[in-house]
């Protein structure tokens, strides 16, 4: 009985020494994928999927590690990439730390209590800006964004000549520089960024952002609003007809919530808008949506822009932005509440012109225990206390 009993100890013991062994495997393969890569939340626990090649070349392009069963060919894992990936790990860690963790805090004490995850997030001249997207609103479902720059889809990583590879690393790494710096794209640098080979529109650098903020590529597909403002699958690389865009699928791999993003490429002025019949209805069918303006240009204080920016006022229940967006003359104070932080003197050089007396005038005659503090650079004026944003909240 003894003799029995101690080969079942030994038995027990060896059992628990394998799966032991086998955590500590599975463990130590996690934190080999997650090399101090600074994202908001722990991106190297990915969720089992059954089409994870968009998954896969999102880590690839944002310079994180394959995680088991990767489907990128190792020999691609080139020298050039893992000094690519060192840099960008350095860059993400400095920007979590230095940047977005207070960002994140701002979101969760002055956002967080006006928005849930059922709501919707309408980010007009939005480039492939994810980033600044879910920092501020983690907990909605549904992103529409919308820019000029097309949708553009992945490239097929396999198919990579081991010799272009620095190149086109390099040229993600050109197209981020703007927005990780300063907090917004450059158009027109935008426009020279894309006219490339492989990286040819926003959903790659949207895939960065997404890898990058902790969460998992589950699905990109085309899609275009029709004439009608619905939403329908659309041929890879279509030029015909409608409003082109892509619709990603992500969780997140912390929460374990599915969240959907819609980037269209199109025009919202009053002329794309009057041309766009489509368009103009999937907007007018926009309720209820929170809405994010930054480094708009300030188109919305162009009389051009004003169809869409009486969509915002109307479909609206909060708007989260930067001077740049809608005029504060626009704000009836019988339907908005209002919260000002940071602070405003005047718009950069380039935009002199937008400069708002009236917000001038608020900012320097509201009690300055009213107005609260920005601890993170933002916008155009994107240099810490020199910022701005505004909260409105539409009054019930």
């Amino acid at each position: 009985m003894l003799v029995k009993t101690a080969k079942l100890s030994t038995l027990g013991l060896l059992l628990f020494l394998l799966i032991t062994a086998c955590q500590n495997k599975k463990t130590k393969l996690q934190t080999k994928n997650n090399i101090n890569t600074g994202q908001l939340t722990d991106s190297s626990v990915v969720p089992e999927m059954d089409n994870r090649e968009s998954n896969d070349i999102g880590r690839y392009i944002a310079g994180l590690e394959g995680t088991e069963g990767n489907t990128i060919q190792q020999e691609l894992y080139t020298e050039s990439w893992k000094n690519y990936a060192i840099e960008q790990n350095k860059k993400w860690t400095r920007l979590n730390n230095e940047h977005f963790k207070n960002m994140h805090d701002f979101a969760q004490t002055e956002l967080k209590p006006f928005s849930n995850e059922n709501d919707t997030l309408f980010y007009p001249f939005s480039g492939p800006d994810f980033i600044n997207a879910t920092t501020f609103f983690p907990d909605v479902k549904t992103y529409i964004m919308m820019a000029l720059e097309p949708p553009g889809n992945l490239p097929n990583v396999n198919q990579f000549d081991r010799d272009s590879i620095g190149s086109y690393l390099n040229s993600i790494n050109q197209s981020l520089y703007a927005i990780l710096n300063f907090s917004f794209f450059r158009t027109l640098s935008m426009e020279d960024d894309f006219d490339s080979e492989h990286l040819n529109g926003a959903v790659q650098l949207i895939s960065v952002f997404i890898q990058r903020s902790g969460h998992s590529t589950l699905s990109i597909e085309q899609i275009s609003i029709d004439n009608t403002g619905a939403i329908l699958a659309a041929s890879p690389n279509s030029t015909s007809g409608g409003t082109q865009g892509i619709h990603v699928t992500c969780i997140n791999n912390t929460t374990k919530k599915i969240k959907n993003i819609y980037y269209f490429s199109c025009d919202i002025s009053d002329i794309g808008l009057n041309k766009n019949k489509g368009l103009l209805h999937y907007l007018s069918k926009l309720n209820h949506v929170n809405t994010y303006i930054k480094s708009a240009s300030y188109l919305l204080h162009k009389p051009y822009f004003g169809s869409v920016r009486n969509i915002i006022l109307s479909k609206s229940n909060l708007i989260l932005q930067d001077d740049s967006g809608i005029p504060i003359k626009f704000f009836n104070a019988d339907q908005w509440q209002h919260q000002f932080y940071g602070t405003y003197t005047q718009p950069i050089k380039l935009f002199r012109n937008s400069f708002q007396q009236d917000l001038r005038l608020a900012y320097d005659s509201t009690e300055k225990n009213l107005i609260k503090p920005l601890n993170f650079g933002i916008g155009y004026n994107y240099k810490l206390n020199e910022s701005n944003l505004m909260l409105f909240k539409h009054k019930k």
